[in-house]
Order: C-alpha cells, then sequence, then structure tokens
C-alpha cells in the first residue's frame, strides 16, 4: 500500500508543476479577471 501512495504522490505533484506552468505562460481571456500569480509560478514563465 506504501508503494501505491507514493506513486499517487508523484501523479499529483506532477499534474500540479504542469498546470502551474500553463497557467504561468496563458492569460485569462478576460483580462480584467486575471488573477494575481505567486512570485514561483512566474519563474516557471518561458519569456
Amino acid at each position: 500500500m506504501d508503494s501505491k501512495s507514493k506513486k499517487v504522490e508523484k501523479v499529483i505533484a506532477s499534474l500540479a508543476y504542469n498546470m502551474s506552468k500553463r497557467s504561468a505562460n496563458s492569460l485569462c481571456s478576460y483580462f480584467f479577471n486575471q488573477p494575481k500569480l505567486p512570485k514561483k509560478v512566474k519563474g516557471l514563465r518561458k519569456f
């Protein structure tokens, strides 16, 4: 059971990282409703 929980944790961490990276490089379609990004997420930007 412990190995399964470790695998699940890795998958969740990977998904969270990829979604953060994706949101750092995209804009909200409604510019006035763009939420502020945390400093660590801003570091994931490509530009």
